[in-house]
């Protein structure tokens, strides 16, 4: 498959409403590109955490799923930090995500962002997991019980479950 903007959007719905575009799509290194507008910015004309955040996900999220196991069904992030090292006011931001360690039962994925200047925005390591899944075994959880665990009791003193 070829990744363009329009392949990643239709494979990743957030990616449009985020505003994202491929600028390089490949196993070894994805870029995306996010460019600056009032509407992704939060006080003082920066570009939002949020935003920031969510372009790297979408980076480390399309390169761990283009390096999966042969026989892989998908990935989930386990754990996820972003260290936030510069505001962005102005161009455009773009990720460039790498894999690190590829294994049977995760991927370790670095995500760099950096400014149209090329200074590093954020980094982002993030640990996904392998998932091995069958379409139907992933269907059949959905369809199963919305929850197995039990309720937990309510806090002392209430009468309805309620505080």
């Amino acid at each position: 498959m070829t990744w363009d903007t329009a392949a990643m959007h239709a494979a990743m719905p957030f990616t449009a409403l985020l505003g994202a575009t491929a600028v390089d799509v490949d196993a070894p290194e994805v870029r995306l590109r996010l460019d600056w507008h009032a509407d992704r910015c939060t006080a003082g004309g920066l570009l939002h955490g949020g935003a920031l955040m969510g372009l790297a996900d979408a980076a480390g999220g399309l390169c761990a799923f283009l390096n999966l196991p042969e026989g892989a069904t998908g990935t989930a992030t386990i754990s996820s930090a972003t260290n936030f090292l510069r505001g962005v006011r102005a161009a455009h931001v773009e990720a460039v995500a790498r894999p690190l360690q590829v294994g049977r039962t995760v991927i370790v994925v670095e995500t760099a962002l950096h400014d149209a200047e090329g200074r590093a925005v954020t980094m982002q390591p993030t640990t996904r997991h392998v998932s091995w899944l069958t379409e139907e075994e992933v269907a059949a959880q959905l369809a199963g019980p919305a929850q197995d665990c039990p309720r937990p009791p309510p806090p002392p003193g209430a009468r309805d479950g309620t505080r």
